[in-house]
Order: structure tokens, then sequence, then C-alpha cells
């Protein structure tokens, strides 16, 4: 199937009966099987050929009242001026520079990031900054726990809702935030677990697949690998009590090589540890690495049509959703014509408090001071601007030249940190994240066209739909 663009469009001339047009701004598609329209179609995106029948029906589609499918979930905040009046959705709180891993693909410098010594929150400046944000906004919804690797500072993840009891208590804030939490999985006592069980954390363990090729990537500073201390942490966690629990893996160039591919990934993860959905993202490393998966994309390629395939037969046959987390939300975002202005969360969304004072966009910011928003103690309206300045010039699709061509770009959420940002200028540095989004968005929408050219099969579709998404 090739591909087309013209203006806000993208054309994919179909093998059979029908081709598809991609309206990019609203993330609707539409099967062309009209021989005349089909005809006429095709020589004004291949040939620039001028057709009054194309262009009027093209016009039409602009034209239509698509307001807010663009997912602008700050835009009642944007008429706030005061930091009292802002509800921070998520504050990260990067407890520590240190990490017992040495994860082959780090791109923290193993927790350190930029700073010069690894270092952890005092509790000092965790209380200080925690009552910095309570005393100058309106509320915290979340809160996530960071690092380096969180779970070595846990007596500062029991300080930290230690102190929001309190401010329940003292009637200075209504209910508890939602605790949530990226470890390693290696180091978790009792104390730790019986917290996170208490208070209903949401756990996410890093673990890039299968014991074999998780100790390839990911071991300890005497490179041995933690696969099953890992796994007996997970049971630790299970017997407890604990429900949410989701899993996030890099995914390299030795999986591929090794013939590990995506759905397999899948499989293993909702067997092995109960999570059908798992956020499966390609390594952001130097292009030129060896761990790259740019260096096998089209193997990778296909291993995501795989992906993609094996997503709709589950929703079809099974009646039940597993998938990956990044080709989930783009069929949901297709499904629900619900695009994406921002590139990823940072920014309004997100505030990070690092050991240092500093409030950052987010975790991938720590020790950046360039891009940071101020310190703690600074005027809260001052760094409200900022961050609202930091989603209009940054992390913005419209000021992003590779975002600004891309047909991909209402369907993608990805990551700053694939990035290059320097003096306000950003630019794609690692284009594997961008491969993925373009090649999942288009294949999924031909699959979505595939499946409604067989009335049968879409009905279907919509029937589990209606039940498991839209509702």
């Amino acid at each position: 199937m090739n591909m087309l663009a013209h203006k806000n469009f993208l054309y994919l001339k179909g093998n059979d009966n029908a081709d598809i047009l991609f309206h990019i701004n609203t993330s609707s598609f539409y099967r062309i099987y009209d021989p005349v329209f089909m005809r006429g179609f095709r020589a004004v995106f291949e040939n620039n050929v001028e057709d009054e029948n194309v262009f009027k029906k093209l016009e039409e589609i602009n034209n239509k009242d698509f307001s807010c499918l663009v997912n602008c979930t700050h835009c009642k905040e944007r008429i706030i001026s005061k930091a009292n009046n802002f509800t921070i959705h998520k504050l990260a709180l990067v407890l520590t520079s240190k990490c017992n891993l040495r994860c082959k693909y780090c791109y923290a410098n193993y927790g350190m990031y930029d700073y010069d010594e690894e270092t952890d929150i005092s509790e000092d400046i965790l209380v200080d900054g925690l009552n910095y944000f309570m005393d100058n906004f309106k509320d915290i919804e979340n809160i996530q726990f960071f690092g380096g690797e969180p779970s070595l500072c846990w007596k500062q993840i029991k300080r930290t809702v230690e102190f929001f009891k309190y401010q329940i208590k003292s009637g200075r804030k209504k209910e508890m935030p939602g605790f949530g939490i990226v470890t390693n999985g290696v180091c978790l006592n009792d104390e730790l677990i019986e917290i996170m069980r208490k208070y209903n954390f949401q756990i996410t363990i890093s673990l890039d697949g299968p014991e074999e090729i998780n100790n390839e990537l990911r071991f300890d500073v005497n490179k041995k690998g933690k696969y099953q201390i890992i796994r007996e942490n997970y049971k630790r966690i299970v017997q407890s009590g604990i429900k949410r629990i989701g899993i996030e893996c890099t995914y390299t160039a030795t999986h591929v090589k090794q013939g590990v591919t995506l759905v397999e990934l899948i499989r293993f993860f909702e067997n092995e540890f109960d999570c059908a959905v798992p956020h499966i993202v390609p390594v952001n490393i130097e292009v030129d690495n060896e761990l790259n998966v740019i260096n096998c994309l089209d193997k990778y390629l296909q291993y995501i049509e795989d992906a993609v395939d094996y997503t709709f037969d589950e929703m079809l046959n099974n009646n039940r959703i597993t998938s990956t987390a990044i080709v989930l939300g783009i069929v949901y975002r297709l499904i629900l014509h619900k695009g994406q202005q921002q590139i990823c969360p940072a920014g309004v969304k997100t505030f990070s408090l690092s050991h240092d004072r500093r409030i950052s966009p987010c975790f991938m910011y720590t020790s950046k001071q360039d891009i940071s928003y101020g310190i703690v103690g600074d005027d809260a309206d001052f760094i409200l601007k900022k961050a609202y300045a930091f989603d209009d010039e940054i992390n913005n699709k419209d000021v992003v030249k590779d975002c600004q061509k891309c047909y991909a770009r209402s369907m993608c959420s990805s990551c700053l940190g694939s990035f290059e940002i320097d003096k306000g200028e950003v630019a794609v540095s690692n284009p594997i994240f961008c491969e993925t989004i373009k090649h999942v968005t288009i294949y999924t929408i031909k699959k979505l066209s595939e499946i409604k050219g067989d009335e049968e099969r879409w009905q279907r579709l919509n029937a589990f739909l209606r039940k498991n998404v839209y509702e």
C-alpha cells in the first residue's frame, strides 16, 4: 500500500477494492471504493491534478466541526493565572541518584543523571518540597516515586505517605493522592510492600523479558542478573494483596537478534506477571549503538505489524484486550478520534522534585538546570508560568519541525527524551520512536479499513468496543 501526502491528508493506495483517506488533524479515516472517486483521489495525490470534486470532498472534511478532538486536557487551566487555583496532576519525587543495577542502555547514568555524586533526598528537603506544593497550589492528585532506584529510599516513601495522612487529618487536604512507583523490583522489603499494599500503589516493574535476555541487559555492579529475585519479589507483592502491577520493558536490538518478538513478550508478561498490556518501548540510545532497534528496522517493523494483528485478533476472536501500551494507545486514539497536542506528559501535567530542591518538567530532566522551572521557594506563579511556557515552546508538536511534517503527529504520545533540546529548539535525536509511532499508525489504519470491509467482523468489533472502550 503506497502512501501519498497532501496538506492535512494522507492517501493510502490499496491493493484490493478500496483506498484509504486519512485526515491527520482529526485522526479520521475514510474508505474510498467508488471507482470514479478513487481515480480522482489518486490523480490529485499522485500527480497533483486539480479535481474540483475531490477538492470539494477534502474541503468538506476539513470544515467539519471537530472541536477539541486534540486532547487539550489543561484548557481550563489556561485561564487560571494563579498557582493557588491550579491542581498538579502528578508530582514525581526523584528520591535518589543511586541505583543497584547497571543496565546496558541506562539513559540516566545509573541514576546519577548529570550530578557529580550519588545523593538521596533528605527528609528536610522532601518535607519542605511537599509543603511548598501544598502551600502554593490548589491540590496534588498523584505522587510518583522515582530514582535512581526509589526502593532504596523506602523511609522517604514512608515519610511522604505520613505527610499526606497528616494533611488529611488536619483538614488541609480532602483525600490521599494516588501513589505510584517505578522500580526494578530487586530491593523490596516487607515494610515497603505493606506501605504499597495499604495505600494502593500502582507499581511499575522494569523488566525486559524472560530470564536470559533480561539478565543480559539488566544486571548489578558485579554483572549478575537479578531476574529470579525480581520474580520472587513479584510473588511477594501479589501475595500481599496488591493488584495494580504493570510492566515496563525496554525493547532492544538484542531482542530482535534473538528473535524475541513483541507478541512473544506480550504473552510472556501476561502468563508470568499477569500483565496483559505491558509498556514495551524501543530503547532510547544513540543511533550508532548496537542496542538501537534502528539497526534492525525491517524485522522490528514486522514485529509491530504482528502486534497490531494480535491486538485485533484477541478483540475479535477472544473478546479481550491484550497488546502493548503503545499499540493500544494508537488504536484507541484512532477509534475515538482523539489526538494529542503535547509530545509527552511532561510540562503542565507533571512536576518533578529532586534532592537539590530543583523543580523540573519531568524526572528525565533531573539535573538539567537550563530546562528546570526553578527551585523550592521560588514564586509559585512564576513556576506555573514556566510550565506553561515549556508546553507552548518545547512540548508542542506545532513548534517542532520534525512533528509538523509528520502524518502521525496527532497519534503520537512519545517521550521528550528522544528529542534534542538546544536553546529552545527541539529536534528528533532518536528516530526509532518516530518510526514506531508512524508504523503503528499506518498499519492500524489499514487493519481497521480491512475489518470495516467485512460487515460481520466490523459489527463484532464495534460490539466489543461499545462494551469495553466507549463506555
